[in-house]
């Protein structure tokens, strides 16, 4: 659908899954704990059925959707004067799908207007995160008395993703703009080699690696393994260059780190939590969305 503030479509592979944490000291008996979840998951189940009992079309819903999130973007007081904004594809597919949802993201390109040519020249990117609560949905639209929302630029984002890989990295990033690489040798030449040196264990057999003459900076590209995030420069995993190995943990542990007065970061199974303090809700990310949203907002040059 084109928008009349809108002067195309850009998406972004994003999507978050998220789960709400209450602190030990608030924590009712079960019976109440049984009723309040009821209450709540009745409420979003309601909301659904509602529009699918007034006979909304989906993508009319969706497109609605959208121009609820563009005004939440010029209600920032950030909004530029040509813009381009859309939900990520391929994600909510039904109706059912917003029963589970709790945080919703937008990517916006925003342009500048040529003087002269009146052409739209491409000036930045930037995310629009949609947190949601139970009430959120209706069938004219959003209701934004239950939504909060937050713009992510890359200066903004680009602190939280290094915090977020000195988490979970062994070898912590010390200057984002010279990032250290590794390649990987044999054990004889690993076991002469008297520089920088990193061995990579999976618990069944190692991987030496000697330092690389030549850095990366935190714009990559990178790639995640189980054990390690790499910077890949071939099509086999063994050319891959190391950047550091991953703290090894089992299903039932947890890193964790606080990031600032409104944000905790939790690292657990692949994914990153960031626990918002203000709005009590812990939103998981996987690599995948991390590195998606990295690399929409990262500069191109």
């Amino acid at each position: 659908m084109k928008k009349p503030i809108s002067i195309g479509l850009l998406a972004l592979n994003f999507f978050f899954s998220t789960q709400v944490s209450t602190a030990q000291s608030k924590v009712p008996n079960n019976s109440t704990v049984n009723a309040a979840g009821a209450v709540v998951a009745t409420g979003i189940v309601a909301g659904v059925a509602g529009l699918i009992t007034a006979g909304i079309a989906y993508d009319r819903w969706i497109e609605s959707l959208e121009l609820d999130a563009t005004e939440l973007y010029l209600r920032s007081g950030q909004a530029a004067k040509a813009f381009e904004l859309q939900l990520m594809p391929n994600q909510l597919s039904s109706f059912k799908d917003l029963s589970n949802t709790t945080v919703l993201a937008f990517a916006i390109t925003e342009s500048n207007i040529h003087p002269t040519m009146g052409t739209l020249e491409r000036e930045r990117n930037k995310v629009l995160l949609m947190y949601v609560h139970d009430g959120w949905i209706t069938e004219y639209g959003v209701n934004f008395a239950f939504v909060d929302s937050e713009i992510l630029t890359y200066d903004k984002w680009s602190k939280l993703y290094l915090a977020y890989l000195n988490l979970i990295l062994t070898k912590p990033i010390q200057d984002p703009n010279s990032i250290p690489l590794y390649q990987q040798v044999k054990l004889k030449e690993y076991t002469d080699f008297e520089g920088d040196k990193v061995v990579l264990y999976d618990g069944t057999y190692s991987t030496y690696y000697i330092k690389f003459n030549g850095t990366i900076d935190l714009r990559g590209p990178f790639q995640h393994t189980d054990k390690a995030l790499m910077k890949p420069i071939g099509i086999y995993e063994e050319e891959w260059l190391l950047v550091s190995p991953k703290v090894k943990l089992s299903n039932d542990e947890y890193i964790t780190a606080d990031y600032d007065d409104e944000q905790m970061l939790i690292y657990n199974e692949g994914k990153l939590g960031i626990y918002y303090k203000k709005l009590n809700r812990l939103v998981q990310m996987s690599t995948n969305s991390i590195e998606d949203i990295h690399n929409f907002l990262k500069p191109r040059n």
